[in-house]
């Protein structure tokens, strides 16, 4: 943190001599203090030497909550009297002279030729002077070549495009490609200046607003030069613009995958970019973490990143509504149903109304008594006689106890 610049204040909770740490089971009922391995009780203690040695390296402060100040208040006033900073990035090119080379070998070229026999007599002059001709505009063609081919390889990607609402990072510019990596564009492309003329192009009508012509522009010079990365990012880059957002996806993705190359960073922020316009958030969160992989101080695609995961919590949120929508109208469908079954129930119990209104009154008291005593009218009375004929004989056993108790003498 302290090489990064970040200022760490450290806020300590609890007392030195500390307290046991209790311990509960899943039902959340407290059983105890726990131990550690040797059976001894867990005890936390405050360390503020600890936090006040971090706070002391970054340059920040150590905090502690009382009772007293339970809400930090020096803290936040720490953290508002902080200076504000701003990151920014710039950007500059310099040009790259690589003409040196070709010029020397066709200056050497020359030299040679001027050092060889003179021609036979037999050649006439006006073939000598067409030799010399095409000496000299051979020397020419390479010089030209070597500057279509340095100003090529200093021409810096276009801008790289972004959704609606995301940052848009600017142009570029990386090391020319190497290895496998290196384009094989043909001889008469190279002479004619035309994959540099096809790229100013696109750029300028990229610049302009003017994409579809930009795209073709760039797909041209893709052409010329299809195995240059260079070429393909802004092949991605126009697509993107004119909306082809699967295209450029695949461009982008495959120029991403080789994290050593040049572009990765920034085509697995536009791979980032494409998904976002696909609304596959999940891949463009993807696509924006790749990218900080290689590029960890990339601030636009940190906020990016927080679009993303924005968008995919109310992407979410709108398929929970949906789901609740179909759910209700589901329920409003089996509501409705019942309300049309409510009707057929009416007539049943009107039908049993109108039998039970044709039943005789003993008849109804005989049911009403069954449903309260649980049981026929006939079988309760039997019961009440039977319950009846026992209390008369308990009552005589009684009364010939007592007269028994009075003969054996008094009890007073």
């Amino acid at each position: 943190a302290k090489s990064a610049g970040v200022v760490v204040h450290t806020v300590g909770v609890g007392t030195e001599a500390g307290q046991p740490v209790p311990d509960f089971d899943r039902d959340g009922k407290r059983i105890g203090f726990k131990h550690d391995p040797s059976g001894e009780v867990v005890v936390s203690r405050l360390n503020m030497t600890t936090l006040e040695a971090i706070a002391r390296g970054t340059g920040g402060r150590a905090f502690r909550v009382t009772p007293t100040d339970p809400a930090l208040s020096g803290l936040a006033l720490a953290i508002e009297g902080m200076e504000q900073k701003t990151l920014a990035r710039e950007f500059s090119y310099r040009r790259k002279e690589r003409f040196q080379i070709p010029l020397g070998a066709g200056l050497i070229a020359l030299a040679l030729a001027l050092l060889l026999p003179p021609p036979p007599l037999r050649r006439s002059a006006r073939a000598a002077a067409s030799a010399a001709a095409a000496a000299v505009l051979a020397l020419l063609l390479a010089l030209g070549s070597a500057r279509a081919q340095a100003q090529a390889q200093a021409q810096p990607p276009v801008a790289r495009g972004a959704p609606p609402g995301v940052v848009d990072l600017g142009t570029q510019s990386g090391p020319p490609p190497a290895g496998e990596h290196a384009s094989k564009p043909g001889v008469m492309d190279e002479l004619l200046l035309r994959p540099s003329r096809l790229t100013a192009e696109g750029r300028k009508q990229y610049a302009g607003g003017n994409h579809p012509q930009a795209l073709s522009a760039f797909e041209r010079a893709a052409r010329a030069r299809p195995r240059d990365p260079r070429a393909r990012f802004n092949l991605g880059d126009g697509l993107y613009k004119n909306g082809k957002y699967d295209e450029a996806a695949t461009l982008f993705r495959a120029l991403g995958e080789n994290p050593g190359a040049p572009l990765a960073a920034p085509s697995r922020f536009n791979l980032g970019n494409a998904l976002y316009q696909k609304k596959d958030y999940r891949g463009a969160i993807q696509g924006y973490r790749e990218a900080l992989r290689l590029s960890p101080d990339d601030i636009e695609a940190r906020r990016n990143l927080e679009l993303a995961l924005r968008a995919l919590k109310e992407q979410e949120e709108q398929q929970k509504q949906q789901q609740q929508n179909q759910k209700d109208q589901k329920d409003q469908k089996k509501d409705q149903q019942q309300q049309q079954q409510q009707p057929k129930q009416g007539e049943q119990k009107q039908n049993q109304s109108q039998a039970e209104q044709q039943k005789t009154a003993e008849q109804r008291e005989a049911e009403r008594f069954q449903n309260d005593a649980g049981m026929p009218k006939e079988r309760a009375m039997q019961l009440l006689d039977a319950l009846e004929q026992n209390e008369k004989a308990e009552q005589k056993k009684l009364l010939l106890a007592r007269r028994a108790q009075k003969k054996g003498g008094k009890d007073w």
